[in-house]
């Protein structure tokens, strides 16, 4: 039989078992939290989705902006058996319908930006039984309870008990973009959070402690998920998180303000953050692995010609 593993305890409780409770876990427009209080607040959440009836391996489809709350619920749902799945904030309320009957969800979790989005979502849902979101939104449609999140945090006691989840439990699902057909839903494993952080975040990211992370992968965190939490957490580094939409200038601000180390966007993105004048960090999606104290040059030029090649260049003081 396996041995028992749960990814959210992998991500969290590590950094407390190190005594690394006072590290920063996360920060942006949202505000910041320390490993520490990162970790009580999942206790809370924990114990909050429990009370509300979401069980293990029920599904809670996320749609949420790059937040605390994002960060808490998830890992939260993990920890307790069920499974998140986040869904990119560019999907209309059609989609995010079908997403909801595809995967069966019990339970909507949206941020404030997205609660006019989940009301419409909702009508065609049979197997939704809540909606979780800001506490001001008053009643869900169909007489649908509406859980207000702050309320639920500042309310609930903290449960430590993890589910015996194992490495081969069903963690979370992502849905694919349907660019071929209906989106589909990957199930990813407790397990393979281990196995990506520790290999692709740790040995060709370098990710240290000492790193703060701003990812502009903005279908937000449906395809920006490693980037954004798992690869940060994992190697007790910092997240940073921009709620808004993507606007080079907007994430240079970001950059400039919160001290990132290392940026991850694509290809299209670099060309318009070179014109943004990006401040002087890592760029890890450029492709392989560099020492920490070298820089990676975009594959882009200013002006949004491909380069030749990609080299490095000494950081400058």
């Amino acid at each position: 039989m396996s041995e028992p593993f749960n990814a959210c305890e992998y991500l969290l409780d590590r950094r407390l078992a190190a005594g690394e409770e006072n590290r920063l876990a996360l920060t942006g427009p949202g505000g910041e939290l320390t490993y520490g209080q990162l970790h009580q607040q999942v206790l809370r959440a924990a114990g909050a989705l429990r009370g509300i009836g979401l069980q293990p391996e029920q599904r809670m489809v996320m749609c949420m902006a790059d937040s605390p709350e994002f960060v808490i619920a998830y890992l939260a749902a993990m920890r307790i058996g069920a499974i998140p799945v986040p869904v990119s904030t560019m999907t209309n309320a059609d989609g995010l319908g079908e997403l909801l009957r595809d995967s069966r969800a019990r339970l909507l979790a949206v941020t404030g930006e997205f609660a006019g989005l989940a009301r419409e979502a909702i009508a065609g849902a049979p197997d939704l039984r809540g909606v979780l979101g800001p506490d001001d939104a008053g009643q869900a449609p169909g007489g649908l309870p509406w859980h207000g999140l702050g309320a639920l945090l500042s309310s609930a006691q903290p449960d430590e008990s993890a589910y015996l989840t194992t490495a081969d439990s069903p963690a979370f699902w992502l849905y694919t973009s349907g660019t071929t057909g209906s989106p589909k839903g990957a199930m990813h494993r407790h397990g393979s959070i281990r196995v990506v952080c520790e290999t692709f975040g740790a040995q060709v990211l370098g990710i240290t402690p000492q790193d703060r992370c701003l990812s502009a992968s903005k279908a937000f965190f449906a395809y920006g998920l490693g980037n954004s939490v798992l690869f940060p957490l994992s190697a007790g580094a910092a997240a940073v998180l921009e709620p808004a939409p993507s606007r080079p200038a907007v994430v240079a601000d970001r950059a400039r303000e919160y001290g990132a180390t290392l940026f991850f966007a694509g290809p299209t993105f670099f060309a318009n953050m070179l014109r943004a004048d990006l401040p002087r960090m890592r760029w890890p999606a450029c492709g392989s692995r560099r020492p920490p104290e070298r820089h990676c040059r975009p594959r882009y030029t200013r002006d949004g010609r491909r380069n030749s090649a990609w080299t490095s260049s000494t950081a400058s003081a």
